[in-house]
């Protein structure tokens, strides 16, 4: 038999430029990763930039983005980031509510 179980969570990094509809970036497991991802983005967005001015608006915005910006999300340029989570699950063998009582080896 076969059951659903969770398994954690996911975190989904979403944007959304000027007014448009909400966009995924990205679903990672840890937020290490996800932090990684982001601050990559964000050079990119700034190439020209001195880089202790690009360093300097990474941190901000990375720190906007983890809880220190209003309700959880930065704002770089015209595109608003933030993240969200969803829960993963996976489907697993779980033995039959029969299978428990059955034993191995032969009938006498």
């Amino acid at each position: 038999m076969k059951k659903f179980v969770e398994k954690g969570t996911v975190l989904l990094l979403k944007a959304c430029y000027k007014d448009n509809d909400d966009e995924e970036l990205g679903a990672f497991y840890s937020m290490d990763v996800l932090l990684r991802f982001f601050a990559r983005m964000i050079m990119s967005d700034h190439k020209g930039e001195a880089p202790d001015k690009i360093a300097e608006i990474v941190a901000l915005r990375t720190a906007e983005l983890c809880g220190e910006g209003e309700n959880d999300e930065c704002v770089d340029g015209r595109t608003r980031y933030w993240i969200s989570e969803i829960a993963v699950t996976v489907e697993e063998d779980v033995p039959d509510c029969d299978e428990k009582g059955k034993k191995k080896g032969k009938a006498k």
